[in-house]
């Protein structure tokens, strides 16, 4: 399963539209993983395979595209 991992929140978002709700409204919705209480800087994702830059992008161009 592909997420979509906001690097300074630390939330991992299901889809791209979670990703626009959450920037459009700043809610999360019920099926995004939350961080856990340790540094988010230290946590490995064991399934993530898309390098981090791919998902900081992602979310920039979403960013552009929703103003």
């Amino acid at each position: 399963m592909q997420y979509y991992i906001d690097p300074v929140s630390g939330y991992a978002f299901h889809s791209i539209e979670d990703v626009d709700h959450y920037l459009e409204s700043g809610e999360v919705g019920r099926n995004t993983l939350k961080p856990k209480d340790e540094d988010i800087s230290d946590t490995k994702l064991k399934d993530d395979k898309s390098p981090v830059w791919v998902v900081i992008i992602v979310l920039l161009l979403v960013c552009l595209f929703i103003n």
